[in-house]
């Protein structure tokens, strides 16, 4: 049972400490903006996690990271999907750079 806990809280802990930087760095640019964006996305994840959690009766820990992980497939899914019809620009060469 112990054993069982410190792989949950361990769980928990690395959901919250990789999945919304993970994910905020799809959305954003800037290192400010990644900031607040993967706040806003684990205090998210916490509170659908908390309240699903309540609403189903399920354990609150795999709530919340699934919630995080599910928040995390739906930002790569569409970052994948708009990068189909945006278009594909070329990687600017410099002039003085030799050639390979």
């Amino acid at each position: 049972m112990a054993v069982s806990l410190r792989v949950s809280g361990v769980l928990l802990t690395f959901s919250f400490l990789v999945m919304p930087p993970v994910t905020a760095l799809m959305m954003t640019k800037s290192m400010r903006a990644t900031f607040l964006v993967s706040a806003a996305i684990a205090l998210i994840s916490a509170l659908l996690g908390v309240m699903l959690s309540y609403g189903l009766d399920l354990p609150t820990g795999p709530s919340v990271v699934g919630v995080n992980f599910l928040l995390f497939l739906v930002t790569a899914a569409l970052k994948r999907i708009l990068a189909l019809f945006s278009p594909v620009r070329e990687p600017e060469v410099e002039k003085d750079a030799p050639a390979l």
